[in-house]
């Protein structure tokens, strides 16, 4: 976690060449010491930082290079990692589909990682998904005002206010629109 808080820091900071290229060390040391579950990390954050950026052909490859990592691990089994794996593979997926567009694979990834995060109880995972969701509903036209709202009430109950913009800018534009409807701003 110490190097996605890093990468995330550096990115805040501007610093995007810092944060890949402390993702892609987290990266190898993963490949090092043959922890797969460290590279799929490092990859899906790459996701979804690219996403996030509109970078679709270097979605394409992380996506390319994300595969052979889940089916390297898989030959191997994942073991009580499954649902932690699942999680990110389910977001990372739920980041490439976003940047080309296909809101409905980003539901139907987003409700596979959904079953995982559940199952461990990973409630800040969760609320990512929750919000991701969120606007994935709100993209294919859906009435997603109302759960984004709920969304937005965890977050602050549970001091994550971060997440929101970590998650998507886009659901800090959204914020900020139901503030000033409500009256708020």
């Amino acid at each position: 976690m110490g190097y996605i808080v890093l990468a995330r820091d550096a990115l805040r900071r501007g610093s995007m060449s810092t944060a890949y290229d402390l993702l892609e060390r987290l990266f190898a040391i993963g490949k090092s010491r043959h922890i797969p579950r460290l590279c799929i990390t490092a990859l899906a954050e790459q996701m979804r930082l690219s996403a996030l950026q509109g970078r679709e052909l270097s979605c394409e490859a992380l996506a390319a290079r994300l595969r052979q990592v889940r089916e390297e691990g898989e030959g191997r089994g994942w073991g009580i990692l499954q649902g932690l794996i699942g999680i990110q593979l389910g977001l990372a997926e739920s980041y490439h589909c976003a940047v080309r567009n296909e809101w409905q694979q980003v539901r139907d990834a987003l409700a596979r990682a959904r079953l995982f995060a559940e199952q461990l109880r990973r409630n800040k995972d969760l609320l990512q998904i929750h919000l991701l969701d969120s606007l994935a509903a709100k993209k294919l036209g859906l009435d997603a005002d109302s759960m984004f709202r709920e969304c937005l009430y965890l977050l602050e109950t549970l001091g994550l206010k971060r997440l929101l913009a970590d998650t998507h800018p886009e659901l800090a534009q959204w914020d900020r629109s139901l503030r000033s409807e409500d009256g708020l701003l």
